[in-house]
Parts: structure tokens; sequence; C-alpha cells
């Protein structure tokens, strides 16, 4: 977390020389400079200060800039506009190495002790009327990442649950679809519903009916056993596509406590009236502050019927009784205008909004190069997640629908994806990451073992847990062969392995994964750019050789823990 190293270090040079102004206040931040710009990093801290003092950018910078001669790990420091830029002393780039090369898994990325929450993750909960389709795993790699970037960071449990929508309109829909079918098949009179699921997979699961129940198929439970089906249709998908639910919760199982929230709280704190035979959430209002609904909604039918929104607002509150610090839905954009009431509902229930977060993702569009793939659920006309694992891959399939923030539309091309070419961004990335171990390969062949009493050559190959590092003789003959990496790649590729900490947090904060395939192909670009400039295995350098064998295998750790992350293989050979 080379950011967040060097924001610590700052904060306690303000704190030191600036007692008087609260470094917390100060929210600066830590970045790159853009291409062109001189700097490995550079902080908007004038900028703030003169905004949180009153004072004039001049002003701000001639109270601000001495104190960088305090900073040891800097090399050099100057004004730019109302950044400071700086460079980073090798030394201090050369313990980030060391840092990375010494650790286990995640160890070095988890948060400190006021920051290890329990969170709930709800993402996919499509109707089970169907096979998933692409624009649902976009929803399922999503929320599995996100769920995986919180047990990188430590927090001490992550439920990864999809919501079953068993009651309602959709599975009476699909119930009549599948009766209709097995009418049809056994050759009796039949009319198909004319909003009906007309998919292949209607007649599947009408054939099985018939084959359980038998003569006493008509008067069967068809709604139960279709929902049963489709949910076993979608948990090996799913697993197959490398998200495995903690638990499947049932709307239906939410009937009486949703009648006794509606009856003994909603109605009994008057947040709820009855017009029309309807029973209506007054939201509209309500003082809920930015949470408020533009209108009021209906909770219960003039049927008697309680709508999807009644139930949801059951279930929502099942969660925050659950005791999760935070609680994340994953909708598609379509639910844009349902998140302020639910929200509303949650305010008004008591609970602190806060930490419901609900992410919105855009639409997947479908196609073979040039050809668009078009999808309709109800038509049947569709290609199911598991047409898409078959035919590309999951690796490839999690990578594409992780290139774009969720509030961005992905167009996945199946022809790219397939390719075993740098145009195709998760094959550049892999190959990276074999790449590494081909290059290790190839050193246990051509360098000579080493004479030094520290077997320096098992610590660099070796893919296990090392003790090496703890011996202090051995970190400092590391560090001595870290010093020969003085090449321009070489630094650009110890910067870029030494912010992965920052990616997982700004992955968390924005609650996206594809800020970490964006890096994993920056990271990748620089290790390739790195290969072209810099000869790796020299017999007749051996501690150059060493030095930068080092630096790959942290290397190889960054881009297999990155892919780890999102659920993507990391292979050894291609």
């Amino acid at each position: 977390m080379i950011k967040h190293k060097i924001k610590n270090l700052i904060d306690g040079l303000l704190s030191e020389n600036l007692p008087e102004d609260s470094a917390s206040e100060l929210r600066f931040s830590v970045s790159q400079p853009p291409a062109g710009i001189k700097g490995d990093y550079a902080v908007n801290l004038p900028m703030v200060y003169a905004r949180k003092k009153g004072l004039a950018l001049d002003d701000a910078v001639k109270k601000i800039l001495p104190l960088f001669e305090n900073l040891e790990v800097i090399s050099g420091f100057w004004r730019s506009g109302g950044f400071i830029n700086f460079n980073l002393k090798d030394d201090f780039l050369n313990e980030c190495l060391i840092e990375i090369l010494g650790s286990e898994g995640f160890e070095i990325y988890r948060l400190g002790e006021n920051e290890i929450r329990r969170a709930l993750v709800e993402f996919v909960s499509s109707n089970p009327t169907g096979p998933l389709h692409i624009g649902h795993a976009r929803s399922a790699v999503i929320g599995d990442s996100l769920a995986r970037i919180y047990e990188a960071l430590g927090y001490k449990e992550v439920r990864r649950e999809y919501y079953v929508n068993d009651l309602g309109l959709q599975v009476r829909m699909l119930e009549n679809s599948v009766r209709s079918r097995i009418r049809e098949i056994k050759g009796l009179p039949y009319e198909f519903p004319q909003d009906g699921y007309k998919g292949a997979y209607i007649y599947d699961i009408a054939r099985e009916a018939i084959e359980k129940f038998g003569w006493a198929v008509e008067s069967a439970d068809v709604a139960g056993f279709a929902v049963s089906k489709m949910l076993e249709t979608t948990r090996r998908d799913l697993e197959t596509f490398g998200v495995k639910m903690d638990n499947y919760f049932s709307e239906a199982s939410l009937k009486d406590e949703t009648e006794l929230l509606m009856k003994e709280f909603f109605l009994e704190k008057n947040l709820a009236y009855i017009k029309d035979g309807a029973l209506w959430f007054g939201s509209s209002s309500l003082t809920l502050n930015k949470n408020s609904d533009d209108k009021d909604r209906v909770l219960k039918k003039r049927t008697g019927e309680y709508t999807y929104f009644a139930t949801d607002i059951t279930y929502h509150r099942n969660k925050f009784e659950r005791g999760y610090d935070e609680i994340i839905d994953v909708w598609g954009a379509d639910h844009h205008g349902y998140v302020p009431r639910i929200k509303a509902a949650v305010v008004a229930m008591g609970y602190d909004v806060s930490k419901l977060k609900i992410i919105l993702y855009q639409l997947v569009s479908l196609r073979r190069g040039a050809e668009r793939i078009a999808m309709s659920t109800r038509a049947g006309e569709f290609v199911t997640l598991k047409e898409v694992l078959d035919e590309v891959g999951r690796d490839a399939a999690r990578f594409f629908l992780l290139l774009r923030a969720p509030d961005s539309s992905v167009d996945f091309d199946l022809e790219l994806a397939k390719k075993q070419s740098a145009d195709n961004p998760v094959y550049y990335v892999q190959y990276a990451h074999a790449r590494i171990c081909s290059v290790f390969d190839e050193a246990m062949r051509r360098i000579p073992p080493q004479s030094s009493q520290f077997p320096l050559e098992d610590f660099i190959m070796s893919d296990g847990k090392t003790d090496f590092l703890s011996d202090k003789e051995v970190k400092k003959d590391l560090s001595g062969l870290l010093k020969l990496l003085k090449e321009p790649s070489e630094r650009e590729l110890m910067k870029a392995i030494s912010s992965f900490g920052d990616i997982l947090i700004l992955s968390k904060n924005d609650l996206s994964a594809h800020h970490i395939t964006t890096y994993l192909v920056d990271v990748a670009r620089k290790l390739h750019n790195f290969y072209e400039k810099c000869r790796v295995i020299s017999p007749d350098n051996r501690r150059l050789s060493y030095a930068r064998l080092a630096l790959l295998k942290a290397v190889r750790k960054i881009i297999g823990s990155g892919l780890e992350v999102i659920g993507v293989s990391a292979p050894k050979k291609m």
C-alpha cells in the first residue's frame, strides 16, 4: 500500500510541524502525475490547505513546501501548480519489494482492527424462471469479486446471498407455462399463456415433472417443482462460474414476517395508511431527509396480496437484524427508481441507512465480432451463461465482465475473448504470469548454484511460504541485491506492484473490481516492457540475475493475487 504509506508519512510530518492544523481534517490525496508530468507521485496538499485555511495558493505552497525537506523517503520534490510532486528513494521502493517477497497471501493488505467488518453481499437474485444469461453473470461477478476483495482485506465475515423470488406473478407464469407444455406433451388440449416462457428448458421441466409425478402431475405442486429445478440449474451454473453462494434466501419464507411487520409496525406507527382497499407506505409525507421517496407506494393490494416491495422491506429488515456492518445489494440499472423507496423504508424502520450500499450495473451487449446477439428471456431467445462458459471459459468471462465499472455498459465480444493475442486482456495478463514462470524454469537450468551461505536461489524460485526474510543477514543481502535494479523499466515495475494494496482499497471504496482488471493489464504491460529492455538471466552476472528474478517473483505474486481476487486462474504455462 505505497500510497497509504506515503500518506501516513505526510500525516506525521504535518502533526510534527503544524500541530495546530489537524492532519485528519486535511483530506489530501496521493496520486501519480499524468503522463508527461515529472515525479513518481504527487500530493494535492497545497490546494487542500489553501482552501481549508482561506489562503492564497502561493501562500499555502510557501507554508507546506519546505516541510518536505524532512521527508526521508523522497529524493527530490517541487511545486506543480496546486500539487507537490516528488520522487521516491530507491531504498524505499526496495523495502516495499522486500515486504511483498516476505508476505504470504494477502496478509500485508489486512485492514486495521477498527476497520474489520462483517458484510452481506446479495447479488444475482434473478427470478427463478429461466437459465442465467450473460446479464445475470455480470451481477454474479460484480458481487463475488467484491466479496473476494472484502476477504482479502481481512473482513471477519463475508456472506454471499441469493434472494429467491419464489412468490408472485413470475412464478405463476412459470407454472402456467410448464403446465401448458405438460398437456402438450401428453397430447391434451392446452392454451399457452400469452406472456409465458417459451424456452426449450420449459419442455425439459415439463418432461421431468411427468416422470416424477406420473398420473398425478395435473394436481402436483408444479410451481414448487419448476422453481426447484431452475434453482438447481442456477446453483450449478454459478459454481461453474466460480461463484458459491452461502445462502439461498426464500422470499416465501418471509410471508408471515411480512404480515406482522406491516400490521404491527407500519400501521401502528402511522408509516402506512389504507386507501381504496389497499395498504400504502406514506414515504412522501415522512421527514426522511434525502432518503424520502417522491410518492407513496402500495404495500398490499386490494386483493390482499402483498407487493414485492413489501416483502423486500421485510427482507432488508431481516438483513439489518442479522447485525452486518455493511449490506450490499447488486441490482440491474432498471431498478434505479427502486433505490429511494427501499432506502426510505430502511430509514422509517430506524436503521442506519449508511450501512446499505446499492450497486446498479448496466446491461451487457453480447456479440461475435460485428454480429450482435439478441436476448429475451421470455421469448427464449437468449444465450445462457453456460453457453458462454462453454465457448470462452470462466476466466475470460469473468475478466471481460469486470473490465468496466458497474455503471458503464459492457460490450462482450466472444471472438475477442477466445483470441490468444495481446488484444485479449485476460490472455495478456495470464501470459505475463506464465512468462515469469517460464523465466524461472530457464533460470534453474542456466544459473549455476550460489556458493553463498544464504540459499537465495531457493527463496527466489519457491512458490510456498519462506522464512528466509526472518534472517537479518539474508534480508541485508537481498537489500544489497536490489540496489542493482536501476533501469527505468525496473523502477516502473516496482512502483506498480507496490500499489496493489491501494488498488484493493480503491476497489472496496468504489464497490467495483474494474480497478483490479485495469491495474493487472497495466502491470502486465510494464512487465512485458521490462522483459524487452532488461536481460534477466545472465550467468556471467549472477547477482544482477538474482536481483531481477527477485523482482519477477514479486511481480508474479502480485499478478497471481490480483487474478485470485477476481476469481481468474494464474496459469504457469500457456
